[in-house]
């Protein structure tokens, strides 16, 4: 899908809207990937700021709490609904990159819960 909005879709729409829950389920289905699906669509609205936007959902709402420690209960969500890969691929960024695990959480942390077009 993000091939799509870069090969097509930015060619014939002013404004991309990606909605949220990117990341528990991931690109599969069953949550590998969901991060780096994440990073992908964070470089995508950088790279075409102001075109591409991305509304974080609930589920990101899991995701910016487990990377700023925000909430215990954020990772138990995470679990509770199918992002037990997610929350496994954070932790191992926070072992090995947490700068760009951090980063990522401070990114969805500034991205607007809702918009109006």
């Amino acid at each position: 899908p993000l091939e799509k909005i870069e090969k097509y879709y930015l060619n014939e729409y002013d404004q991309i809207f990606i909605l949220g829950d990117a990341t528990d389920r991931g690109p599969d289905g069953i949550g590998t990937g969901g991060i780096q699906l994440l990073f992908d669509i964070k470089e995508l609205c950088e790279k075409y700021p102001g075109r591409v936007h991305y509304i974080p959902g609930n589920h990101d709402d899991f995701v910016y709490d487990v990377i700023m420690n925000r909430r215990n209960v954020a990772a138990i969500n995470m679990e509770n609904n199918g992002g037990e890969q997610t929350l496994e691929d954070i932790l191992e960024l926070m072992r090995n990159n947490p700068d760009k695990i951090r980063e990522l959480g401070e990114w969805l942390g500034k991205q607007p819960l809702q918009m109006t077009h």
